[in-house]
């Protein structure tokens, strides 16, 4: 095994952040999960409200496009697993709005949300930064006043498996690290990458240039909100992946950076499951066990990181794999969440005792 570069204390999750305490507050993780206060304050009796955009990724979607159609497809595949760790981290940092600052964080963005598997999202829209759907000006002040040209200069959002040098649209640059690095800090500020997260990216953005053609999914038989459901659980089981391995080579801060995107991973499938859902809380339970890595992690105590994390995953394993039985009761099911948005859409469910009454009744009449 190899041993990656050291970390820098810039990292958004570094030790020094984490032993000396935030300077401010903490910036927000798309589909975050409540901490243990929250889960305990939580009155179960209470009804969710209705709420227009109850998913993420809603906020910067078109919403004079068909938005549930949208968030109810499975993305398209990007990178097949096994071709490298470093690749693997990469995603994982991608996929993750742990990396930006400012409103970026505040709204929830990460690389994936304008390039979906690294390609460009037609259907996003982010007023006032998108004239159009498919563009945005990411040199404007409300990302960052670093990064702002104090000019209207919004763009279309590139696809990433064509991208080429010089890499960008506003100031290219050949340099591909250089230029990730200044999108993060400059254009969405962002901290500084660890290096370690940065050279991840990069090799991220050429394997998707490179990437081949996909085989079929073994899913493709299956509902399309069961294979969504399984897309974000695999996604949830390769972060855990990077995770042991970063925890392996004894890496704190890629770790920490990791095991923050891996709650954030785990949010987008806590986000998709009904308010009445019984996994809601065990996925929320399992979240807030994983601080419990971090602090193992802070105390360079690699053996009991790695066996909870371990442990962890199964018993997270477990919760998530029946949520593939119910796919239809859940977010990721266009009708359930057509009816989450507007509740007369939604039609009442049978339980079991009126089911068989009402077929009890239609055998007599015949």
């Amino acid at each position: 095994m190899y041993r990656w570069g050291a970390t820098i204390a810039a990292l958004l999750v570094s030790a020094t952040a984490y032993a000396e305490g935030p300077v401010q507050a903490e910036a927000p993780v798309q589909a975050e999960l409540p901490d243990t206060d929250a889960l305990a304050l939580e009155d179960d009796n209470t009804a969710a409200a209705p709420n227009p955009t109850p998913l993420a990724m809603m906020r910067w979607l078109d919403p004079n496009a068909d938005q549930i159609a949208r968030v109810t497809t499975r993305p398209a595949d990007d990178i097949a697993r096994g071709q490298s760790a470093m690749i693997e981290l990469g995603r994982v940092a991608f996929r993750s709005p742990a990396l930006f600052g400012g409103y970026a964080a505040e709204v929830g963005l990460s690389c994936n949300a304008c390039h979906p598997a690294g390609r460009a999202e037609a259907q996003f829209s982010l007023p006032p930064l998108s004239p159009r759907a498919g563009q945005v000006d990411v040199s404007h002040g409300l990302f960052s006043t670093l990064g702002d040209d104090l000019r209207d200069n919004p763009r279309p959002i590139t696809d990433l498996t064509q991208a080429a040098s010089p890499f960008g649209t506003v100031a290219p640059m050949d340099d591909l690290p250089a230029y990730i690095e200044k999108v993060i800090t400059t254009d969405f500020a962002g901290p500084t990458p660890d290096p370690l997260i940065l050279s991840g990216l990069a090799a991220y953005v050429m394997a998707l240039k490179q990437s081949p053609p996909r085989l079929p999914s073994p899913y493709a038989d299956e509902a399309p909100d069961k294979q969504y459901a399984r897309y974000l659980i695999d996604a949830v089981n390769r972060a855990v992946a990077i995770g042991q391995r970063t925890i392996s080579e004894e890496q704190q801060g890629p770790s920490l950076f990791v095991l923050t995107a891996l709650r954030a991973e785990i949010g987008l499938i806590h986000e998709r499951l009904d308010p009445e859902d019984p996994a809601r809380d065990l996925l929320a339970a399992h979240a807030v066990a994983l601080r419990s890595v971090d602090e193992f992690i802070l105390a360079l105590d690699w053996f009991n990181a790695a066996r909870t994390l371990r442990s962890t995953h199964r018993a997270l394993s477990e919760d998530l794999m029946p949520i593939l039985s119910r796919a239809d009761l859940t977010y990721f099911n266009q009708v359930w969440l057509a009816g989450a948005i507007d509740p007369s859409l939604r039609e009442p469910l049978e339980d079991d005792d009126t089911a068989d009454q009402a077929q009890a009744t239609k055998s007599e009449d015949q």
